[in-house]
């Protein structure tokens, strides 16, 4: 990680990087205000509620959301290391999503409605309970640690449609 802090500028992944792929790493340090601040910041800039480390080049298991997307709003902020969901809610709900690094793209995806998950959030271990949006942008934030987009959750139908906007993209 110290790699990526001393790089001269730190700036938002765009599809198809490879990176967005990429299944990410376990976070040993615990120290990671510096590249939370950064994230934060990028996050902001793009309108976002939520930001994995892939998204920014860095590939460990962490990202930071905030559900207002209101930087005034600190207290929403979230760092959340190594997260793992340990339990879905049956009920599931559908909702329009996009994601900062597939800029203009929106589907309606399907995820469960309750998350339980552990994590290492804002320095402390954790075992916490997401429900409505915050469950669903955890559960896309965790989707980017795994190499997974919210365009492999629709149809393939539906996502070559929405991928044929994109401008240079080839399938």
């Amino acid at each position: 990680m110290h790699e990526w802090l001393s790089k001269p500028e730190h700036k938002l992944v765009i599809y198809p990087a490879e990176i967005l792929r990429q299944e990410t790493k376990s976070v040993k340090e615990v120290d990671v205000a510096t590249i939370a601040q950064i994230m934060f910041r990028i996050m902001y800039e793009h309108r976002g509620v939520g930001l994995a480390g892939p998204q920014v080049g860095l590939p460990y298991q962490i990202f930071v959301m905030n559900s207002t997307g209101d930087r005034e709003q600190k207290d929403k902020e979230h760092i959340l290391i190594n997260p793992q969901i340990t339990s879905y809610s049956e009920r599931k709900t559908t909702s329009l999503e996009g994601c900062l690094s597939i800029p203009k793209l929106f589907a309606n995806v399907e995820r469960p409605h309750t998350v339980l998950l552990e994590a290492m959030i804002d320095g402390k271990p954790t075992k916490t309970q997401y429900s409505g949006a915050t469950a669903r942008i955890a559960q896309h934030e965790i989707d980017h640690l795994r190499g997974i987009l919210f365009i492999d959750r629709i149809s393939t139908e539906e996502r070559n449609e929405l991928l044929k906007t994109i401008p240079g993209y080839k399938s």
